[in-house]
């Protein structure tokens, strides 16, 4: 990159992040914190369970949960709290007569105990939330650079910058933020790790081939660690084999040769201990080194007896990709989206803005061109002097469909898997947006590849992405303001609500 196109992408990204930490100061100090419901404080409660040599809460559950037949079911749970003139926490797991935690440990570890043992305060999760939000931001750009220098060094820096932006958004960044709650931290802090862990491994292997083990080390030290956020999140050391496929061929990993072994060994025992320790946790609190805690979670359904059938799995996935957006010519332009279809009776809706693919333009455009991209750049390829076999520029051309292709399958395993298991939530969404966010991203950056020779129809890829990106930042903008969601701006911060469409309006005719 030049130095003009070095300033714009730090000028982006400060923008960006500016951006992102406004999003969550909408409504955060505005909120009555010490009023708010027990279940809104758990990373500071662990955190204190913690420091007194325990996994479980430190708060003694209600007697009536013991007598009740079946305190997970959310009628009888509330019927034997009214009359045993009691409550039970939302959103914790119980069992065996204590609350503990489903979400996961690694934020109280690398975040909330640190900052106890050096300050001698408890960390505001909201406050945690805004601080990892504005801190992901670089960390997409990091990412989308890592890719476009493995794989696209010849592509142009703006690309990469629109990219970036484009990235912020689909991984739901600013709303996470916004929500600024214990819900949004295990997501954040997974986005972060992962993002960060991806972009060094993509920058691992140097031109020559050889590898780079610090970066092997802190990639997968960093992806392990996504284990104890959100589980889902560890998927992408899957990618790995797409990434390093050429140096898996050339015997650098799985080979008995010292140089081999060590390689893998540095790349696995990260995995393999972090991991360990986390499933230890699991088996110390529930039994079951593969229990998290969802299943015994205190929440609007009985999740340990009860399943959703075919159909309202199926209807979950498709609200989760595939919802239109409800908009609106007033401000702030978004409707939430209400639920009354016929599995409304099966399916739990949260406030919901739309699909992902709806919500994040870019995302269905670089699906669609997918197939079509890969089939004109082997044309092209054709046409061109064929690169010697196992060269670096036969792998860099090869690499990115692998990595494509995988990537979107496994988004599509963790779409049904939270359609299966958690129904429907827009923060879900940021669960498997990375994964679809790749092949997009690998469609725009071969097609502005093989459209070497043909200035004009790069210009024309450079706007479709800019009104792509504009069509991001609009939406996003207008999921932030808009009424119905949790902690909407016009109920906990309604000078910023009222400034926002002031000045927007005054803009218009």
């Amino acid at each position: 990159m030049n130095r003009s196109s070095r300033f714009a992408l730090i000028a982006v990204t400060l923008l960006a992040m500016a951006l992102v930490l406004l999003a969550g100061l909408s409504g955060a100090p505005d909120r009555n914190w010490d009023k708010w419901g027990r279940h809104e404080k758990q990373y500071e409660e662990l955190t204190d369970a913690l420091l007194s040599g325990q996994l479980a809460l430190k708060e003694t559950p209600a007697a009536f949960l013991a007598e009740t037949d079946n305190p997970y079911d959310p009628v009888e749970r509330s019927v034997a709290a009214a009359e045993a003139d009691s409550y039970a926490l939302i959103d914790t797991a119980y069992y065996n007569g204590k609350y503990y935690t489903y979400f996961g440990v690694t934020p109280a570890l690398l975040l909330y105990l640190p900052f106890r043992i050096v300050t001698g305060r408890m960390l505001p999760t909201w406050a945690a939330v805004i601080f990892l939000g504005v801190l992901t931001v670089p960390a997409c750009f990091f990412f989308v650079f890592s890719l476009r220098k493995r794989y696209y060094a010849e592509s142009s820096g703006a690309v990469g910058i629109l990219l970036g932006i484009l990235l912020v958004g689909a991984v739901g960044l600013p709303y996470l933020t916004a929500f600024c709650t214990t819900y949004s931290m295990p997501a954040v802090m997974g986005l972060f790790l992962s993002l960060t862990g991806l972009g060094i491994f993509l920058r691992a292997e140097r031109p020559d081939g050889t590898l780079r083990r610090p970066c092997l080390l802190a990639g997968s030290v960093l992806l392990a660690l996504t284990i104890g956020c959100r589980p889902v999140f560890a998927a992408s050391y899957l990618l790995l084999f797409p990434i390093f496929l050429g140096a898996i061929r050339r015997g650098a990993f799985f080979r008995r040769e010292k140089a081999s072994l060590t390689n893998t060994v540095i790349v696995l025992v990260p995995a393999l201990l972090l991991g360990s320790g986390f499933l230890t946790y699991n088996y110390l609190r529930f039994g079951n080194p593969l229990e998290f805690g969802f299943r015994y979670l205190f929440t609007t359904s009985d999740l340990l007896h009860s399943h959703l059938s075919v159909g309202a799995s199926v209807e979950s996935a498709r609200l989760l990709l595939l919802q239109t957006p409800d908009l609106s010519t007033h401000f702030p332009f978004m409707v939430i989206f209400d639920y009354f279809g016929q599995y409304a009776s099966e399916l739990y809706v949260e406030p919901l803005f739309g699909g992902l693919l709806p919500l994040h333009p870019f995302l269905a455009a670089g699906l669609l061109l997918l197939i079509p991209t890969m089939l004109f750049s082997c044309v092209v390829k054709e046409k061109e002097e064929t690169p010697a076999a196992g060269s670096p520029e036969q792998k860099k051309k090869a690499a990115p469909w692998g990595l494509a292709l995988l990537s979107l399958i496994v988004a599509g395993v963790i779409l049904a898997t939270d359609a299966s298991i958690a129904g429907v939530s827009q923060r879900y969404e940021s669960d498997f947006a990375l994964f679809v966010f790749l092949p997009a991203t690998v469609s725009f950056l071969t097609l502005y590849e093989v459209l070497s020779d043909r200035r004009l129809c790069r210009i024309l890829l450079i706007v479709f992405l800019l009104l792509l990106t504009c069509a991001e930042v609009f939406l996003t903008f207008a999921s932030i303001c808009c009424d119905g969601r949790y902690f909407a701006m016009r109920d906990w911060n309604p000078s910023a609500y009222n400034f926002l469409r002031n000045v927007i309006f005054g803009f218009l005719p």
